[in-house]
């Protein structure tokens, strides 16, 4: 007669979430630390558009120097008057100026009439003025400026550079974002989104002179990624620890420990990340031939009954079924050797889950 006993061993699904800290320097592993990394990218994109404002400039009239040179022996005093040079142009000054004997003088002029004609080359002034004696000796050394005739100009307005950055945006946060998906390892994951920010310039400005405006809009994002796989590993390992600890040596992993990020955040302004995750794995009692042997020997000439009661009764067994075969139906045989135990097998985790992320 032969006799098979099929036990199944004593499981336990042992489950634990951990903290585990992403650092971005050197991570101890002792203190449950994995690698973090602080990625920053930048992107930037650029529009000209034709400018929309129109300003309406009222005329001006110019400015300069006249220089006024005494030749006589005593100081001479003269009231303003108009003076007019080469071009025709008239322009005067405020008096009464006094030049001193044999001295120089420099007086502000302007032009008597608004507009670009006031603006008369250096030296379209030149001779006696101002005394009958003609003692006075007057000149412009310098061109006059400023004088602007009446007329309208193209401006930048705030409506032509706001929205053609905003037109930009897009596109610039999407490259700058592309490439700090490129910077990624296989084993890291995100902490966070991606913090990004944009720095928009035009030339002109708002408010400036031009038919035309360049806009130009720079995007720079940064984001915080850590060590997923380690951060998975390291919590598989502390599960097995306490495994081993609860349970004692007897005991063995089936299958896999299974990880799961549930979630992810920035603990501080130096990237440090909280990363918890959780565990799962199942260990079952582990029978060797020594101690199937023992049990083989722990029943024989027994009967189903009892046996399935002394087997019930052992460390590991969680259950047991006997099939006998042969003349005798209720009785285990007499040699141990004709009695078969069978370990059934435990269904363990398969795998890992996969990660959440941040």
């Amino acid at each position: 007669m032969v006799a098979q006993v099929t036990i199944t061993s004593t499981s336990r699904d042992l489950k634990n979430t951990y903290l585990i800290y992403a650092v971005i320097g050197t991570p101890v592993p002792a203190q449950r630390q994995v690698q973090a990394r602080l990625l920053s990218s930048s992107a930037s994109g650029q529009k000209t558009v034709p400018t929309t404002g129109v300003r309406h400039f009222t005329p001006q009239r110019a400015s300069g120097t006249l220089e006024f040179v005494n030749t006589a022996s005593v100081a001479l005093t003269f009231e303003s008057s108009v003076l007019t040079g080469a071009s025709g142009v008239p322009v005067t000054f405020y008096g009464p100026v006094t030049v001193p004997a044999a001295s120089t003088v420099n007086v502000d002029a302007y032009a008597v009439n608004d507009g670009v004609s006031g603006n008369i080359p250096a030296l379209d002034i030149n001779g006696p003025c101002c005394v009958p004696t003609h003692q006075i000796l007057v000149k412009n050394p310098a061109p006059f400026t400023g004088g602007k005739d009446e007329h309208t100009a193209p401006y930048v307005a705030l409506e032509d550079v706001y929205p053609t950055a905003q037109a930009l945006e897009p596109s610039v946060t999407q490259d700058a974002q592309t490439a700090l998906q490129q910077q990624l390892l296989a084993n890291e994951r995100p902490v966070n989104d991606p913090q990004c920010r944009q720095i928009m310039s035009a030339i002109p400005f708002t408010g400036e002179i031009g038919d035309s405006v360049t806009v130009t809009l720079k995007g720079s994002c940064t984001q915080v990624v850590y060590d997923e796989q380690g951060a998975r590993g390291m919590a598989a390992d502390l599960l097995t620890a306490e495994a081993m600890q609860q349970l004692g040596e007897n005991y063995a992993l089936v299958g896999n420990v299974a990880t799961t990020v549930t979630h992810a955040i920035v603990g501080d302004s130096q990237g440090t990340a909280s990363i918890f995750v959780a565990a799962e794995g199942i260990w079952a009692y582990q029978f060797t031939n020594a101690a199937k042997m023992a049990l083989a020997g722990l029943i024989v000439n027994k009967s189903t009954k009892d046996a399935q009661i002394l087997l019930a009764q052992q460390a590991g067994v969680a259950s047991a079924t006997i099939t006998l075969s042969g003349e005798q139906q209720e009785t285990l045989p007499a040699d141990p050797q004709q009695i078969a135990i069978v370990v059934q097998d435990i269904a363990g985790l398969q795998g890992a889950k996969s990660s959440t992320g941040a």
